[in-house]
């Protein structure tokens, strides 16, 4: 009796540190998220919002280097709005079928980028060190 007593104490505390680690797990992801937005609020144009957003998802996704892209209307080549690596400087992008695509809300993982059409007119130094990209 005393050890089914002793089992179930156990697994009270372990439940209850489970349930405080994510707690402090959501606190943390909350004050990024306010920090984020606080950033966002104090931004004067697009560049700096997306520099913002950027490092509040670099606390919640794992990503090496992000790269975004903008365009002015439906018919302009995108253009880098903001990039982490600066390599990439002001780059313009073709839109063929794989950005048409994201574009349209499709997630994209591309495991060879070289050789994907959109990527043909950027720097191949650059590109054989991307393997990988979503």
């Amino acid at each position: 009796m005393i050890s089914s007593e002793s089992e179930k104490l156990q697994e009270t505390v372990i439940d209850l540190l489970r349930s405080q680690e994510r707690e402090s797990q959501l606190q943390d992801e909350n004050e990024a998220i306010l920090e984020g937005i606080s950033a966002m609020a104090g931004a004067n144009d697009k560049r700096q919002v997306f520099n913002s957003l950027l490092e509040v998802l670099r606390k919640f996704i794992g990503f090496d280097q992000a790269l975004v892209l903008t365009r002015e209307d439906d018919q302009s080549m995108l253009d880098v709005l903001v990039s982490t690596d600066n390599r990439f400087g002001t780059s313009s992008w073709q839109i063929e079928t794989t950005f048409k695509r994201a574009i349209n809300g499709e997630c994209i993982a591309l495991y060879s980028p070289k050789d994907v059409i959109e990527f043909r007119d950027q720097p191949k130094v650059i590109l054989d060190e991307y393997q990988f990209t979503l």
